[in-house]
């Protein structure tokens, strides 16, 4: 029923489709993990599953300014869902983030297990989600105006992710692999 309220998964109401509303928030964090996006070469599609003017299926390939490369995959119609989650491969160690928790394997066998599990909107109920991600967020945001310092989260670093999504809906369109715009 999330799907089926008038708007969603338009251009007008929401922006976009999954890419815009839910993926976002884990490209941003890959984003800041990894740094800048060079280039994209995308597909997004709407399935079968639900009747959005904006796409519900999203994947692309990344070249990151870092020098390595990216996969990802979006979509709200995978059953039953799940929640997102990041994976790095480095040559040290490979990181998987996931439902609130780090986990760490490194090449000689150690491995490292942080957080703990919460709700991440994932699944059957897109909104089952902790707002304590959005609080913090708000709260920094609060404290850098009575200080009048930066919050962690500025408007400019808000454009990246943007950006990227803007390089993959052009790259979908065109089939071409496209150069993501800097800001900044």
């Amino acid at each position: 029923s999330y799907y089926d309220a008038p708007g969603r998964g338009t251009y007008a109401r929401d922006g976009g489709g999954v890419m815009i509303s839910q993926a976002i928030h884990t490209l941003d964090l890959a984003i800041w993990l990894l740094g800048p996006i060079r280039a994209v070469q995308a597909m997004m599609r709407q399935t079968a599953l639900h009747h959005l003017e904006a796409e519900d299926w999203a994947g692309a390939l990344f070249d990151m300014q870092c020098g390595a490369f990216g996969t990802l995959l979006a979509t709200t119609a995978a059953y039953p869902g799940g929640a997102e989650t990041i994976a790095l491969q480095g040559t040290k160690a490979a990181a998987h983030v996931g439902s609130g928790v780090l986990e760490i394997s490194y090449l000689d066998g150690r491995k490292t297990r942080v957080g703990a599990e919460g709700a991440t909107g994932g699944g059957a109920d897109p909104m089952a989600f902790t707002h304590e991600w959005h609080q913090s967020v708000i709260e920094d945001f609060a404290q850098a105006l009575r200080s009048g310092g930066q919050p962690l989260a500025t408007g400019q670093s808000a454009l990246a992710a943007h950006a990227v999504i803007d390089a993959m809906q052009r790259s979908s369109e065109s089939g071409q692999k496209q150069q993501v715009q800097q800001w900044g």
